[in-house]
């Protein structure tokens, strides 16, 4: 690991002494300990390898050893001849916001684990009808790999007469109807499939209808009888 270099600061405003180690009232000048990472992009930026808008994160110390995360905007800074003689910087620290964003990307990584390995198929479909996701039961259930399942159309999985009864559904899904029935699928080694199909509508943010999102069960004959009571 490389050690840490000291840049000079020239001007600093108040907003700046949170994370430097000068104390307040001490004057302007001084060297604040920086992560390398920070020298490196210096070095970049006056060498011209780092367009100067370019929004840049790097590591820092600060006057309580503790360590933060710093988006800068640069602007390079020049002397009568042309050449570059140091950066106008302005840093934002996005420490907590950095943490929040790998907390939330756990929290995202147990749920797609969750989901995938679900005793139910889930399949998702756009407003077209085209697979966006399915999970691993779905594949089993009805036989089809993943990649099988992204590059087929809902209709792609079911023989005339059922196609007819899911046009029907995907009507009322588009109109915001949210169904509960039982529906019969083609497996791909050609036989039929008799599931239990719980069936939701999906919305963006401006409540625009974008897909759907089912839940889907393999039912035995019995419990078929039995739902259909």
């Amino acid at each position: 690991m490389k050690p840490f270099k000291p840049l000079v600061f020239n001007i600093l405003n108040n907003n700046s002494y949170p994370i430097h180690p000068l104390p307040k009232g001490s004057g302007f000048l001084g060297s604040l300990w920086v992560k390398t990472d920070v020298y490196e992009i210096f070095e970049q930026l006056t060498r011209g390898n780092l367009e100067p808008f370019e929004l840049v994160e790097s590591r820092i110390i600060t006057k309580n050893k503790e360590e933060k995360m710093i988006m800068w905007n640069n602007t390079l800074l020049y002397n009568d001849k042309g050449n570059v003689i140091g950066t106008l910087s302005a840093g934002t620290d996005i420490t907590e916001r950095r943490k929040a964003e790998i907390k939330l990307k756990k929290i995202e990584t147990k749920f797609q684990n969750f989901v995938e390995n679900a005793q139910i198929g889930i399949w998702a479909v756009d407003k077209d009808g085209y697979t966006t996701y399915t999970n691993k039961r779905m594949t089993e259930i009805l036989g089809y790999s993943k990649e099988e399942f992204l590059n087929g159309h809902i209709f792609d999985f079911m023989d005339q007469e059922n196609k007819k009864k899911a046009e029907c559904y995907t009507e009322s899904r588009k109109k915001g109807v949210k169904e509960d029935h039982t529906f019969e699928f083609l497996h791909k080694n050609g036989s039929n499939i008799q599931t239990l199909l719980s069936a939701r509508p999906i919305y963006d943010n401006d409540d625009n209808y974008i897909g759907a999102l089912a839940h889907i069960s393999l039912i035995t004959e019995e419990l078929l009888k039995f739902v259909k009571k």
